[in-house]
């Protein structure tokens, strides 16, 4: 049942390629909401949590795993720039 006044209403659930590829072929009429989820959460994992930190934490982390303070910079440096690309 709709109200009198809005003859074209229409609740759609779908993702944003389906309503791109929908309204491509369908004019759409009236006004419209989105309602559009927000990004799912990222699974912490070993690759990304070094994403996440300094080059000094990089660095630390290198050294508490054995390696000289010189590769640990070194290493942490390469990462960084890696990251920056």
């Amino acid at each position: 049942m709709r109200e009198l006044t809005k003859i074209h209403e229409e609740v759609k659930r779908c993702t944003i390629d389906e309503a791109i590829a929908y309204y491509s072929e369908n004019n759409p009429r009236g006004e419209y909401v989105l309602i559009v989820e927000g990004a799912k959460e990222v699974e912490e994992t070993e690759e990304n949590e070094w994403e996440n930190i300094s080059i000094k934490e990089h660095v630390d982390k290198y050294i508490a795993e054995g390696m000289t303070s010189k590769d640990a910079i070194k290493k942490g440096r390469r990462r960084q720039k890696s990251s920056e690309t």
